[in-house]
């Protein structure tokens, strides 16, 4: 089995939980976002962070980057990716990193 996922376990298990929102928007600055992830991560109930691509249609910080970083401060990602401007190999690519 995997990596251990908080959201899985709460979902299986039927538990109320929260799933934050980490816009990663070219106005907000990386470390910014990192430091958030970081305090989300040890709020009891929240057990994932959405990690946006293309927050409002303008790009921002590259969202894998954020949420492995995410990741690697407690708090599970889940990657909003977009699927414009890329062919049918770079989404794959994309899909097989998140695995």
């Amino acid at each position: 089995m995997g990596a251990r996922n908080p959201l899985r376990e709460a979902l299986q298990a039927g538990r109320f939980c929260y799933v934050v929102e980490l816009v990663a928007s070219r106005i907000s600055r990386e470390a910014q976002l990192l430091e958030i992830a970081t305090q989300l991560g040890q709020i009891p109930g929240v057990v994932a962070g959405s990690v946006t691509s293309y927050a409002g249609g303008a790009p921002g910080h590259d969202p894998l980057r954020v949420g492995v970083a995410a990741r690697a401060r407690g708090l599970i990602p889940n990657i909003h990716m977009t699927c414009v401007s890329k062919d049918r190999r770079e989404l794959r690519g994309l899909l097989e990193f998140l695995l």
